[in-house]
């Protein structure tokens, strides 16, 4: 199955916010990064629209039923390169938690900004390349 053709905003969200460098790309009030408050502070970063489509994504996507092992070589496909285990969890754990984040309006986020103000997400091109 070709994910990026089928999930593109889910792709777009994960290549984004949870590519290699998505531990170093944030400000945060007190703690170190967290994938969840990644989540909620993606939120404040796109659309309303935008946000119920990755979210409306990422429910189809959980509805493959994929074990935990193809779950981390899709998500790998879609540009994420969080590792679930390191915290515990299962990827479909994570991405469960992701989405009540997407879906709840009174998700609050303790990043304050991006750690490198002059940083740009990488071009649709990029993303491209990368995922190949």
């Amino acid at each position: 199955m070709n994910y990026d053709d089928k999930f593109p905003e889910l792709g777009n969200f994960l290549s984004c916010y949870f590519n290699q460098d998505w531990m170093h790309l944030y400000k945060f009030e007190d703690e170190k990064p967290g994938v969840l408050e990644i989540a909620r502070f993606y939120k404040t970063e796109d659309s309303v629209e935008g946000v119920r489509e990755t979210a409306k994504q990422l429910e189809e996507f959980l509805r493959l039923e994929l074990t935990d092992e193809e779950l981390d070589s899709a998500l790998d496909k879609l540009g994420s390169d969080y590792y679930a285990p390191g915290d515990d969890w299962t990827y479909r754990e994570w991405l469960e938690k992701t989405l009540e984040i997407l879906k709840n309006p009174n998700e609050k986020t303790k990043i304050t900004g991006r750690a490198n103000d002059g940083y740009d997400p990488p071009s649709e091109e990029m993303l491209a390349i990368l995922r190949e």
